[in-house]
């Protein structure tokens, strides 16, 4: 058997198929996340079957079925046939109705993180985790959105027009994150989940034995999978972060976010219940009974 048909054995039982162009090879795909995490640490290529119930952002929302994502929520509107464009979608709605004003309430839960983080705008999305301080990663995450916004029709966009995955955003830059996410629908209706583009990126947290991967690279990639239904995804793991070595964590070691703080903000990712959230915001609606 194949590489390409040993990965299909496994992910065909979650209806997920994937294609490789000839020359380009697959990293191996792997079911536990601990295996594939020691294959990266060897500096061995690695994937990982997640399964995207299990699969969150920085500030707790989740591509569960049984949880909110506006991405996951407009495909399966864009899916339904309820929406076509971004104005009136619920991703429109998302964007003027979750502001944060800072890098704090970002995280959905002021207790969730330091206060210093206050004095940074909301798209920084700093972790107790990181190597790098809040002011490295703000000019990181500004060269990133110059660069994704360019490869996606905003050449002269900064990140002064917003984040996607929360507001405020501009009309363009909403336009801009609306247009990446029906394309990669389409193309997954259309042609199928391709690896060879590269594989969705995350860090592995490690609760127990329970495991939540928080997308850091491929959002609308695993939104686009979970509102067509699909269960898993092939990720790269970048980091395992094991709630019981929260003393070793860089944010905390140097003070910048101390162990209750670090601790309550990575339980958050378990436990946040962001479907109850988002009906708060009046977000979540019937079209969200698609995912069950």
């Amino acid at each position: 058997m194949s590489a390409i048909e040993l990965i299909n054995s496994g992910l065909n039982h979650f209806g997920l198929e994937v294609r490789r162009v000839p020359g380009r090879p697959l990293a191996p795909m792997y079911r536990d996340p601990l295996s594939a995490i020691r294959s990266v640490r060897m500096q061995q290529p690695a994937a990982i079957e997640a399964a995207l119930d299990s699969c969150v952002i920085f500030n707790g929302l989740s591509l569960s079925r049984t949880g909110w994502h506006p991405y996951v929520a407009a495909g399966r509107e864009f899916i339904a046939g309820t929406s076509q464009s971004y104005r009136g979608s619920i991703l429109e709605r998302y964007h003027l109705a979750w502001q944060p004003i800072d890098g704090l309430s970002a995280l959905i839960g002021a207790s969730k993180g330091p206060s210093s983080l206050a004095e940074f705008p909301p798209y920084v999305m700093h972790a107790p985790w990181f190597n790098v301080l809040p002011e490295q990663r703000l000019k990181g995450i500004a060269k990133i959105a110059r660069r994704e916004n360019a490869a996606f029709g905003g050449q002269e966009m900064t990140i002064v027009e917003g984040h996607g995955l929360q507001g405020p955003v501009s009309s363009r830059k909403g336009e801009v994150e609306y247009g990446r996410l029906i394309s990669v629908l389409r193309s997954l209706q259309h042609r199928g989940y391709d690896r060879t583009h590269g594989d969705i990126a995350v860090q592995i947290l490690k609760r127990g034995e329970a495991y939540r991967f928080r997308l850091a690279h491929g959002h609308h990639r695993a939104a686009a999978l979970a509102a067509l239904g699909y269960a898993v995804a092939p990720c790269t793991p970048r980091m395992l972060i094991d709630r019981d070595d929260v003393d070793n964590w860089p944010q905390v070691s140097n003070g910048t976010w101390s162990i209750k703080q670090a601790l309550a903000y990575f339980d958050h990712h378990f436990d946040f219940d962001s479907l109850a959230w988002a009906r708060k915001l009046g977000l979540a609606y019937e079209v969200d009974a698609l995912a069950s």
